[in-house]
């Protein structure tokens, strides 16, 4: 088995360390193109992440290693000049960086549109639909590619056999992550809900909560504070953006644009341009009623 270089928080090495069982990756539909990508959900106190999303950051041209130095502690005289230590032929580092459900929701919760025409389900029900919809999409895609592959051969004898997928099949870690309970509040954001009875609560997802929940991330994100708060990242883009005389008005509407770039790294682009739809619609409300 090959090994990698993988960074990640404390708590994260303490829990891989005591061999928890809750240490385990999830392959899910990424936000931006639902190509099938790695989380970890991991039990964490209050106030801190949830969810993370494996990240890889590769070198962009010719292969690459790492070189591991021994254990310096256990290193003894006899030891110090032999060179042990370990090369690990992966050269890519991989990152476990928090993120918010909600951006995995969304091409989940997009599989059952429209969503005006969808009953209310306990959900439960509503991520065993999901996970139907989401294996059968995955399949056919897969499908399509292998039978794409094979019409591109040019040597007829030699088209190789094509292994279709079942399309009648679940993304079983799609219902997985349906069930976490953190997941689960994350929904009730992106739903109106309709109480049965003490016991049973039923949801559908609405198109008014989702973007009214992706409008206050992007605010955040385009606040003053969040951009003074990484000057590396999103304040080296802002200060590309603008002259150096530019107004207040002028750095806001840049922060929302680069804020918005950003968003776009975990939000498909029909939500986006969802969201921008709405933000527009609002502007033109508030200009007329300034204007009356």
């Amino acid at each position: 088995m090959s090994r990698r270089i993988l960074l990640a928080a404390p708590p994260l090495c303490e829990l891989a360390e005591a061999g928890s069982s809750h240490a385990t990756f999830l392959l899910l539909p990424h936000p931006r193109h639902s190509q099938p990508a790695y989380y970890l959900p991991h039990p964490a106190a209050p106030g801190t992440p949830q969810l993370l999303e494996l990240l890889k950051i590769a070198p962009s041209s010719g292969a690459r290693s790492w070189f591991l130095t021994p254990d310096e502690e256990a290193e003894t005289p006899a030891t110090a000049l032999l060179g042990e230590g370990e090369v690990v032929r992966d050269g890519a580092l991989h990152l476990l960086a928090p993120i918010d459900p909600l951006f995995l929701l969304l091409p989940i919760l997009s599989t059952l549109q429209p969503w005006s025409e969808l009953p209310y389900l306990p959900p439960d029900d509503l991520f065993e639909r999901c996970a139907s919809l989401c294996g059968a999409e995955l399949a056919r895609q897969h499908n399509a590619s292998m039978k794409e592959a094979s019409a591109r051969q040019k040597d007829k004898s030699r088209q190789m056999d094509v292994e279709l997928v079942d399309e009648d099949t679940e993304w079983e870690d799609v219902g997985r992550f349906g069930a976490l309970d953190f997941v689960q509040r994350r929904l009730m954001d992106l739903c109106d809900r309709l109480d049965v009875s003490p016991t049973l609560t039923t949801v559908r997802p609405s198109k008014a909560r989702t973007i009214a929940a992706l409008e206050v991330k992007l605010s955040y994100l385009s606040s003053a504070a969040t951009f003074d708060a990484a000057p590396t990242t999103l304040g080296r883009q802002l200060a590309r953006a603008l002259d150096a005389d530019a107004t207040d008005e002028e750095r806001a509407a840049a922060r929302r644009r680069i804020a918005s770039d950003t968003l776009g790294d975990h939000v498909c682009e029909s939500w986006l341009a969802e969201l921008a739809a709405h933000t527009e619609g609002a502007g033109q409300k508030e200009a007329e009623a300034a204007q009356s």
